[in-house]
């Protein structure tokens, strides 16, 4: 037998010796995980609540589980009638009650994060946030309507918190969210967006110079009281600068000191994580409306940097908070437009979304006049935003002025294109942006350019209503120099955080995943869960076994068990595997790769009993 006996047909694994042990191990539900034993511990009563709880078909497979199987495992789906995976936003929000969540569904579990607003007083009375971050993992208890499930939370540092049972149902209005806690507390939420969280792997793999909006945008979004209120905020401020405008010499500066103090009381207001995401909507909000003093007219964005110029002395919060610094020609007017053409998709998936490559042209109109086509790389990112989230990308020319004078050199590097968008799309669509923005970060020489964008968009990924995304690309003079840029770095020897540390997931001459194994399937396909549904992913499942056996039956073995994870996949993803097939790799490598490492001969070791799960060419899992 594979795995099993030696050569010479002596018994060499661990699992023969503890045979000689008559207590069976058992899996959570009462159920042995040794072949042929699963009626032994609690007999008819644990299949009956395993039926109710994973279904029939599912059941079955687990019953079915031999040591010598030599054809795959049947397909067992496990999609709940309810697909809970997005964004939820607290009902009545009074007090501590201020909190979102982000759920990842894959089969009968879930992944969620949770973040809580608590508040403390500051100066002038104005409130000052803090989040509290928090985990959550939960599992089926009841599919039906409604679905329950039942939850754990974890803080930051790993300790539990709070525990008890979820519960969704859907009305007419969307998905409701019933939290109940052991402890007493309860609070309805409702969902707002039904876009999946980006992995971590995929928040690393997004340019340096976005990577603190994105990482704002999935672990502290803003929620709509919050956007509300920095919607009426930036109100504010274009009134404060048609009054600065109004004014002159120290009536100007008097109006500076006002922007000044006004936008620092606006920061406080929110949680350090949620900056970097406040100032990416500011400037959204600021630069797609303008103003005019005399016959100059600007973005409101960019007359804040013109009082940063005028008063640096009095602007001191504003360039701390934006980013802006003193310098430029605050009465130069450097004109440019853009516009650019994606012709087509490849690559690999850079933060939930595919690579587009095509060209993006910038003209100088004035004072002097320069056009520079460069080729171009862009891929969409996907956060979690109270609001949603889309990929917006626009191909109608853009004009947009600088006090800076950007060569065409200068524009090479990084962009973002982010905005509001409202539409629909399976994979790709159409819709209308009203406050779209492109920020060009350029060689660096000056500082970040902000610019309108808004307008018709195309779009690219699965998503419907009112969403807010970010592209990233990045303008160069070359495809070779984009692909070197834009492309994600890809590791193929990359170690996996959710490997379940000593858990045996396949039995020795056993291809299926026990329980422990498909639980560990589970939690994967829920982390990872938009990596598996964008449509430039690619997946490679590679199977493996120990070196005692016969090298035919290793083999079969090590190809069954590569099969019998993609199927444990499917099951829990159903139509949410949106990889094509010709981009999933499957293969067995036997007792080879063992022996090629090393590994003696007739050696029953279970780190080779494995499976290495490759997602975009990072090990995101080790099942063994």
């Amino acid at each position: 037998m594979a795995e099993r006996q030696n050569k010479s047909g002596s018994d060499r694994s661990s699992e023969a010796r503890n045979k000689t042990n008559p207590q069976p191990q058992t899996n959570n539900m009462g159920l042995s995980d040794e072949p042929g034993s699963l009626f032994q511990t609690n007999g008819v009563g644990s299949v009956l609540r395993l039926q109710r709880t994973i279904g029939n078909q599912a059941t079955q497979r687990l019953l079915m589980r031999r040591a010598g199987a030599t054809t795959p495992d049947a397909a067992a789906p496990e999609m709940t009638g309810l697909d809970v995976t997005g964004s939820y936003e607290a009902l009545d929000p009074g007090g501590s009650n201020r909190i979102t969540i982000q759920i990842n569904q894959a089969g009968h579990h879930l992944e969620g994060w949770q973040q809580r607003r608590v508040y403390r007083s500051h100066t002038n009375a104005v409130q000052h946030q803090r989040l509290e971050q928090s985990r959550i993992t939960a599992d089926l208890v009841e599919d039906g309507a409604p679905n329950t499930y039942r939850y754990r939370r974890v803080n930051s540092v790993g300790r539990e918190v709070s525990s008890g049972t979820m519960t969704f149902t859907q009305s007419a209005s969307g998905a409701r969210l019933q939290m109940l806690s052991e402890s007493g507390w309860t609070h309805a939420f409702e969902r707002t967006a039904t876009t999946s969280r980006a992995s971590d792997e995929a928040i690393e793999a997004a340019p340096e110079e976005m990577r603190g909006v994105i990482e704002a945008s999935i672990n502290a979004p803003l929620d709509r009281d919050e956007e509300e209120r920095l919607g009426r905020s930036c109100e504010r401020i274009k009134t404060i600068i048609r009054d600065y405008l109004d004014e002159s010499g120290i009536g100007r500066t008097g109006k500076a000191a006002t922007l000044n103090s006004y936008i620092e009381d606006l920061m406080v207001q929110f949680a350090n994580e949620q900056l970097p995401l406040v100032v990416r909507r500011m400037r959204e909000i600021l630069t797609s409306e303008s103003t005019a003093s005399g016959s100059v007219t600007r973005p409101y964005w960019d007359w804040i940097q013109i009082v940063v110029m005028e008063q640096p002395t009095y602007t001191e919060h504003i360039q701390q908070r934006l980013g802006m610094q003193p310098g430029g020609d605050p009465l130069g007017q450097h004109r440019y437009r853009w516009m650019f053409s994606t012709v087509g998709v490849s690559g690999d998936v850079l933060v939930g979304g595919g690579v587009f490559g095509g060209v993006f042209i910038i003209e100088k109109l004035e004072p002097d006049r320069w056009t520079q086509q460069y080729a171009v790389g862009m891929a969409g990112f996907s956060g979690g935003l109270s609001a949603g989230v889309t990929v917006g990308q626009t191909t109608a020319w853009s004009e947009f002025e600088s006090p800076f004078p950007w060569t065409s050199g200068n524009f090479r590097g990084w962009f973002a294109l982010t905005g509001a968008t409202g539409s629909g799309s399976l994979v790709g669509g159409g819709g209308y942006s009203p406050t779209a923005m492109i920020t060009f970060y350029g060689d660096g020489s000056f500082e970040p350019l902000a610019a309108d964008a808004s307008g018709f968009m195309v779009e690219y990924g699965v998503h419907a209503g009112l969403e807010l995304g970010v592209s990233t690309g990045y303008l160069a003079g070359g495809h070779d120099e984009v692909l070197q840029h834009v492309h994600p770095p890809q590791d193929d020897s990359a170690d996996s955080d959710y490997r379940s540390g000593e858990s045996v997931h396949f039995p020795v001459d056993d291809p299926s995943l026990n329980d422990t194994g498909l639980q560990a399937v589970r939690q994967m396909c829920a982390l990872q869960r938009r990596g598996f549904e964008s449509e430039a992913s690619t997946l490679r499942i590679d199977g493996y076994t120990s070196t005692t056996g016969t090298d035919v039956r290793n083999q079969q073995l090590s190809d069954l068990r590569a099969q019998n994870t993609l199927q444990a996949i499917r099951d829990v993803l159903g139509d949410n595997l949106r990889i094509p097939d010709e981009q999933i790799t499957i293969q067995g490598h036997g007792e080879g790769a063992a022996r090629d490492a090393g590994e003696a001969d007739d050696v029953e070791n279970e780190a080779w009993r494995k499976v290495e799960i490759s997602l975009n060419g990072q090990v995101i899992l080790t099942l063994r």
